[in-house]
């Protein structure tokens, strides 16, 4: 958006996958490490990450503003929950099942599941570029007529 390319946070999320995520779709099911593996550990996607992350990090902000109050601590978030993220899908013509898929799937391994579940409930900044390619996947392989 700093540049001008973008208007608004919709078309630059839209400019980043549809310009950057396109051509690296297999039309292969999401998985946890396996996916990550082949489609997000990678040079060319960690190169594409790191000269967009100020980008991102907008990206995230925008998401992370939705008017959303912590119950428990009845403060704004600081970090993504998954109702936020749901809020990406209608950006991308996704369903909120399609976005919480990726969500499920782009979330780190805890070490200690018992103790830190809530952990589950936030998205940092690095499970969100984990997040942007699952959305671009899960996109291109609707335009493409392949819902599973």
């Amino acid at each position: 958006m700093d540049n001008g390319k973008a208007k608004t946070y919709t078309e630059a999320l839209q400019a980043l996958i549809g310009n950057h995520f396109k051509g690296f779709h297999k039309y292969k099911f999401q998985s946890g490490q396996d996916f990550r593996d082949r489609h997000v550990w990678n040079l060319e996607i960690d190169d594409l990450m790191k000269s967009n992350l100020d980008s991102i990090k907008k990206l995230y902000t925008f998401f992370l503003s939705a008017d959303m109050i912590d119950p428990i601590t009845n403060k704004a978030y600081t970090v993504l929950t998954l109702p936020q993220c749901q809020e990406i899908g209608p950006h991308l013509d996704l369903t909120l099942e399609q976005v919480s898929e990726a969500y499920s799937y782009c979330k780190m391994i805890l070490v200690d599941e018992l103790k830190d579940y809530g952990e589950y409930k936030k998205l940092k900044i690095v499970e969100f570029c984990d997040l942007i390619v699952r959305l671009a996947d899960t996109r291109f392989k609707s335009e493409a007529g392949l819902n599973f």
